[in-house]
């Protein structure tokens, strides 16, 4: 098995993930994240790149990205809370065998293994404020299979996070249609459609508007300015407002799945400056008959180069 993660908010996931893999997997980190090896990067201009078997097929973009987003991803990340849409691909490959993921060394199923790493995750990410009474973060859990499930709204009671990270169940893949691909090469697999993902999270966990902005065109609207304009403005950046961060855990080799538009079309949640999505990639060998990883990797990928603030990773199985 073969991890590869680029920098994008999920290194603690990546660590649990990393802490359950057999022997000779390679976790990647990303750009100053202390990795000694070639992260994949999405060209921020379009065009697709690889993501399975080592190394990026695509020419770095990253310089090319918004430099704000950027910027403003490590400032509001460490000074505001956290709204985290936790989204878990539910189709039946994820209940197929992960070897050596389990305790021990023993095999374990992808989704044992998610579920695993997740738990790691809202466990650390909720110790990041120990003096507050309540967590600092809140954490939504979203199920994708034919279409999007809201498993657990958004709470920031930790056990409620727990039990409904452990509800997420794949149906079993019994069938020779998932685990060999099938007759039509599609492994059975119904298209996933990110539209639907983003409409969901835009509805139900919508990010908040930038307070300053609003004051700003308030003032010029109204002709205000001086001493009252600069006021209003600075009490607009006192308040805290939480980022809204998607975290995507999908585990479909066989077909690609439908993204949202690229250009003018887009969907807006993808140019929102408080909204980041995160994707961790785990598919079959790239060598397995109908497996197109890497068609996938790159459908997921131009979610990035559309203005959405995550990196996409990949993780094989073994």
């Amino acid at each position: 098995m073969e991890q590869q993660q680029r920098q994008g908010g999920t290194t603690e996931l990546r660590a649990q993930l990393g802490a359950m893999s057999v022997e000779g997997t390679s976790v990647l980190a990303g750009p100053g994240e202390g990795g000694g090896a070639t992260p994949i990067q999405t060209p921020a201009g379009g065009g697709a790149t690889g993501g399975v078997e080592g190394g990026s097929r695509g020419s770095s973009g990253l310089a090319n990205l918004n430099e704000r987003k950027r910027v403003d991803n490590n400032i509001v990340q460490t000074l505001t809370a956290n709204n985290q849409v936790l989204c878990v691909d539910v189709g039946p490959e994820m209940s197929s065998e992960w070897a050596g993921a389990g305790p021990g060394g023993t095999a374990s199923t992808r989704m044992r293994v998610v579920q695993a790493a997740l738990r790691g995750f809202v466990r650390r990410k909720a110790s990041f404020n120990p003096k507050a009474r309540r967590c600092l973060h809140r954490f939504a859990v979203l199920a994708l299979g034919d279409g999007v499930t809201v498993v657990r709204p958004l709470t920031s009671d930790v056990r409620s996070v727990f039990e409904a990270i452990d509800r997420l169940q794949p149906p079993e893949a019994s069938s020779s249609s998932v685990v060999e691909g099938g007759e039509d090469g599609d492994g059975g697999e119904t298209p996933f459609d990110f539209s639907e993902l983003l409409d969901c999270i835009a509805e139900r966990f919508p990010p908040a508007k930038d307070p300053v902005s609003s004051v700003t065109e308030r003032n010029r609207s109204s002709g205000g300015g001086g001493v009252r304009g600069a006021e209003a403005v600075v009490g607009a950046m006192s308040q805290v407002r939480p980022v809204v961060r998607a975290l995507v855990l999908y585990g479909r080799s066989y077909i690609c799945p439908l993204v949202p538009p690229t250009g003018a079309e887009k969907h807006g949640l993808l140019s929102h400056w408080r909204f980041f999505l995160d994707c961790l990639y785990f598919h079959r060998k790239p060598s397995e008959e109908g497996v197109i990883c890497g068609e996938i990797f790159d459908s997921i990928a131009t979610m990035e180069t559309s203005g959405g603030g995550g990196l996409p990773g990949t993780a094989g199985d073994n």
